[in-house]
């Protein structure tokens, strides 16, 4: 089951990947591992518009711990889209906690 905080640290990356501030993403060090170019294909690569997540999304996201990194849980969670409300891209979030507060960095955006 995903926190509200960190639901509502998911809807905010989300709203900023709906408006396409990729570059913005990036240099506020809110992606991991992928550059504002490969961000910027994911999302245009993908035949429909993404919008940002409602509520009931958070009911869907997955949250794991990360083996590897600590005080890291890793979260999948449904992308909604102007179009098809739910689709089946799906984007992968690390959340870390960080003096008393959380990190979420965009890992991965891919089609489950």
């Amino acid at each position: 089951m995903i926190e509200r905080r960190q639901f509502e640290a998911i809807q905010d990356l989300v709203r900023e990947l709906a408006s396409r501030n990729f570059d913005g993403l990036v240099r506020a060090g809110r992606v991991v591992s992928l550059t504002a170019s490969e961000v910027r294909e994911a999302v245009e690569s993908y035949p429909d518009r993404i919008v940002e997540l409602p509520d009931e999304a958070a009911a869907l996201a997955e949250v794991v711990d990360h083996d590897l990194v600590p005080d890291t849980k890793i979260a999948y969670i449904p992308v909604w889209t102007a179009q098809e409300g739910q689709s089946d891209l799906t984007l992968q979030v690390w959340i870390t906690e960080v003096d008393g507060g959380l990190s979420v960095r965009m890992y991965d955006l891919h089609v489950m």
